[in-house]
């Protein structure tokens, strides 16, 4: 290349028309087009569920953000989408609750979970964007190829993790019905032995 002469910049996909990132969502100016296949690439199995929530995918729609898988079993979802540090504190947070006398603090502990559940989606594509981010920043010098796999590796699901929490809620659940089970059975054996002792 002769002196004076510019090097041609290597070119870019174009980005999608009329498709802006919602402010404080992504980096660094929510007037800058957001190219969705690192989140898509990162997200993996239904991402454009999730990519939904940030508008682009047309006007937005009442309830767009809500996740009823995450609302209904948080502690599984959160595992299955690999929100470790979530699924941990949908874990910790009830038997937190109940070993401290919280009063009327203490529903809406349980109820937390829950609530981030329901908003599932939106949380889980503020921390996608980030990781991203941090991604990209902390590997600039190498491939797109080499980024895109680091991204699905971070992104993506996790089946055994869903396995996982299910397994977590099952055993919480015959934890709390085992005193009425017992319960149940010195009741009805009682009633037997008082049948039959008349």
């Amino acid at each position: 290349m002769s002196e004076g002469e510019t090097q041609d910049p290597v070119p870019q996909p174009p980005p999608l028309p009329g498709l802006t990132a919602d402010v404080g969502l992504i980096p660094p100016s929510p007037d800058e087009p957001l190219d969705r296949s690192d989140l898509a690439v990162f997200i993996g199995p239904n991402a454009e569920r999730f990519i939904s929530v940030l508008g682009l995918a047309g006007a937005r729609r009442r309830g767009r953000w809500t996740c009823w898988p995450g609302f209904f079993f948080p502690i599984a979802w959160f595992m299955y989408r690999k929100m470790y540090g979530w699924a941990a504190l949908a874990c910790a947070l009830p038997i937190f609750a109940g070993v401290m006398n919280f009063g009327l603090l203490k529903p809406a502990l349980l109820g937390l979970p829950t609530v981030v559940g329901l908003a599932g989606r939106r949380v889980y594509v503020g921390g996608a964007l980030r990781t991203i981010a941090r991604i990209r920043a902390s590997q600039s010098g190498r491939s797109e190829d080499a980024l895109r796999e680091t991204l699905a590796r971070a992104g993506g699901v996790s089946v055994a993790g869903a396995i996982v929490g299910g397994a977590i809620v099952l055993c919480a659940f015959v934890v709390q019905l085992r005193p009425l089970a017992d319960s149940f059975a010195s009741g009805f054996a009682a009633g037997f032995q008082a049948h039959f002792h008349r």
